[in-house]
Parts: structure tokens; sequence; C-alpha cells
């Protein structure tokens, strides 16, 4: 009897202890998430359909995900090189006599629905080296379904650095500005996953509103201690103690080592963030004495941006503008030469936003860029 009575203090004794500890801890992250002051705001997020299995998630600081490498599914196009980019093998380092523009850019520039020879940074690459002379062109689409401006901006000092690029050419949507998508599998036409449960309100093109800030953090927060990635989640979004902590802890490394470690790398408010990768990508560039060019996609339909998202090309054009970045808005191209911009989107029924261009609309994209540049390069 002695022995059962002392094997249960064994066992339940620390138990009960483990449970105060945790009620304590509780209370408290309670407590402090009153006085909780943390630099983000609520916003909205839109969840892309995609496949799964071609993306993983980055142990780069700030970046969310990565696409893998040497990927080649037929549905929705997706292939990828031996770096994770939907290009062909380039040297590294850059051969001599070789003039190098980098892409960056989501879904857009990547070219949804469309077989790798049909998107402007290929018809681009041929056009310019139609011209003759000694230069050889390289065009390298590394564009990422999802991304927005900061992780474009994360990637090139991180990855396509090593191509050395003469020219970084910024393709930027209307929603670049929002948190970068989060990729999940789409299940009878609909999101099946954690996300897609957890909120009540899903409007058409998968976007998600009533998003809290705690959760849209949980999002793109840096894995800093390398925690499986839904513990790391979800303690990020329900702790307002490990988020501090967190936080805290990137914010001083950045203040080391801001490349790694980009400031700003998981606010998720909605022009902030964007407004300051634009910055550090002009400063990235010029630093390294390569020229930068944002292109601006145009909305292809009357009803995009969705009702509460604000007109992200408004505000680039204006962020743009103040930082004297050179921009081509590809609305002046396409108006003049198509009276209904909405020909120039892909199949509504592929159940995508109508900023996805269709075959016609990369032809186009690729000669509104070629004019520019043959005129840009001749006073570069």
């Amino acid at each position: 009897m002695n022995k059962n009575r002392e094997l249960l203090r064994i066992i339940f004794l620390p138990l009960s202890y483990l449970f105060y500890i945790l009620l304590i801890l509780v209370v408290t992250d309670r407590i402090y998430a009153r006085y909780e002051k943390l630099p983000f705001h609520s916003t909205k997020i839109i969840l892309q359909g995609w496949r799964p299995d071609a993306f993983q998630d980055s142990a780069i600081p700030g970046l969310i995900y990565e696409m893998k490498a040497n990927l080649k599914f037929k549905d929705r196009y997706v292939e990828t090189n031996s770096l994770g980019i939907r290009a062909d093998e380039y040297a590294v380092p850059k051969p001599r006599d070789t003039f190098r523009i980098i892409i960056l850019g989501d879904s857009v520039a990547y070219g949804t629905a469309l077989d790798k020879d049909r998107v402007f940074s290929a018809i681009l690459e041929k056009k310019l080296n139609t011209q003759g002379g000694r230069l050889k062109y390289e065009v390298i689409n590394t564009a990422v379904p999802g991304y927005n401006t900061m992780q474009e901006y994360i990637s090139l000092v991180n990855k396509w650095y090593k191509y050395q690029p003469d020219l970084v050419l910024v393709g930027f949507c209307i929603n670049d500005f929002a948190p970068a998508f989060v990729q999940q599998p789409l299940r009878w036409g609909f999101q099946n996953s954690y996300l897609r449960n957890k909120f009540s309100r899903v409007e058409r093109d998968f976007s998600v509103n009533n998003i809290t800030a705690a959760e849209t953090i949980s999002l793109s927060m840096p894995n800093i201690f390398h925690l499986p990635v839904a513990i790391h989640r979800r303690l990020i979004a329900a702790s307002s103690i490990y988020r501090s902590i967190m936080i805290r802890i990137y914010d001083s490394l950045s203040a080391r080592d801001p490349v790694q470690y980009t400031p700003q790398a998981y606010c998720s408010i909605f022009q902030e963030q964007g407004e300051y990768a634009i910055k550090q990508l002009k400063k990235y560039c010029a630093q390294n004495n390569q020229d930068l060019i944002f292109v601006l996609f145009p909305s292809l339909g009357e009803d995009y941006p969705l009702p509460g998202l604000p007109d992200g090309l408004v505000l680039a054009k204006r962020i743009l503008r103040d930082n004297q970045i050179t921009n081509i808005d590809l609305r002046d191209y396409f108006c003049p030469r198509i009276g209904d911009l909405g020909v120039l989107a892909l199949n509504p029924g592929e159940g995508l936003a109508p900023v996805h261009l269709n075959a016609l609309g990369h032809r186009l994209t690729a000669e509104a860029i070629y004019d520019y540049l043959v005129e840009y390069l001749k006073h570069d």
C-alpha cells in the first residue's frame, strides 16, 4: 500500500507542479497581452490554391517559403531549375560580355498556367538577343507565386545576388503590399487547410477577412529557433510573451546583420513593409551598381482589387516617384493597343484573380519592356 502511495506521489506531484506552472504562464500571458505593443496591425491576406508539394519552408530568416529545386509538373506548368526558380541553368559567376537581367515577382511574373517559353521573360530575352552586338543578354526569372515585395527583396540579397545582375526588374502587382500568400492544397474547389477551417468568412478568390494582427504575424515571423513550423506559428498566434520574445530577438539580430535578418521582415502593415522593401531595393542596387526598374502590372478586371483592399499601384507609384525609382506602367502601354484589358487575362475558369496575364498579355509585356530598354540602355 505504501509503495502504491509512493508511486502516486512520484507521478502526480510533478504533474500538479507542471499544471500550476502552465496555469501561471497562461494567466501571465493574458495579463501581458493587455499591455502588448507591437509594430503591426490587423490586415487581410489572400490565400492562393497551388501545388503544395512545389514549396518548402525556407531556412532564410524572413523568407516564408521557397520553391523546391528540379521540379517538373504538367499541371500549372510548375518547373524549376537546380536553384528552385523557373529558369534555365545560368553560369555562376557571370560570363564576360554578358548583360544579366533579374526579374523579381509573384505568380504574374512567374507566368501562371503558361509554358515557360510563352512567359514575357523568355520572350524578352530572345528579343534582346536579336539586336546583335557583342553583348549576350540573359533574363533570369526568379518570380515565386505568392511573393510580395519584401519576400522578393529578401530573396535577392540572400540568393539571387550570386547571378551578378546588371539590371533588376521588379514586377509589381496591385496586391503586392499585402502579406505574402500561404500556399495550401486546393481540394474540391475549396481551401482545405487550417486557415480555411479557422476563419468563418471566406469570399470568392479565397480572400480571408478579419484575420487578427497575431494571426497575421504568425504567418510571417521568422522561425529563429527552428521549431517545427506548425508549432512555431501556433505559439506566435497564441502567446503574446512568445511573440514578444521572438520579435525582440529578431530586432536585435537585424540591428547587427540587416541583410540576413531583414528589419521589418515580420511586419504585416499593409503599406509600411512594402515601402521599406522598395527603399531597400533601391539602396541595395545602388551599392552594387545595378539598375532598378519597377514594372507595374495593372488589374485586368473592374472588380479588382477586392473591397477593403487599397489600390497597391496608386501607393506604389507615389513611393516610386518620391524615391526617384524608374517604373514602366503597363497600363499606359496596353490601353492604346487593347481597348478592353480583360482580353489579356487568363480564362476566369482558372479560378485566379484578374491580374494574371494570358499569352497575349505576356507578349505585350515583353514588347513594352523591350521598347523601354532599347532606349534606356542607350543612355546607361
